[in-house]
């Protein structure tokens, strides 16, 4: 059974990742110019990247109760799947432009 201090250390990993790959995504959002491309500002994109890391880790965190992940291939489906949100959120965004 694990300790207080061991759930603590897991705990804050876990924030940890997610703002690790919030950071990420943002960068990366960035670097491609999406921001002046969309029709969309600065906060209302990362806001919405904050909302889809968050709807993934949960999506994660359901599905692969029995399955162990490692920090390394959690932060790998955070960032595809958010990163899939997040595009899907662009698309649709641009769409309404035309």
């Amino acid at each position: 059974m694990s300790t207080f201090e061991e759930r603590l250390d897991w705990g804050v990993g876990q924030y940890d990742l997610k703002k690790e790959v919030r950071t990420f995504i943002t960068k990366q959002c960035k670097r491609e110019n999406l921001v002046d491309l969309s029709a969309i500002t600065k906060p209302q994109l990362e806001r919405y990247i904050e909302q889809a890391v968050v709807a993934a880790y949960l999506d994660i965190t359901n599905e692969a109760e029995q399955v162990v992940l490692d920090r390394g291939e959690m932060k790998l489906e955070l960032v595809e799947r958010a990163m899939i949100d997040v595009t899907k959120f662009l698309r649709l965004t641009a769409l309404k432009l035309k």
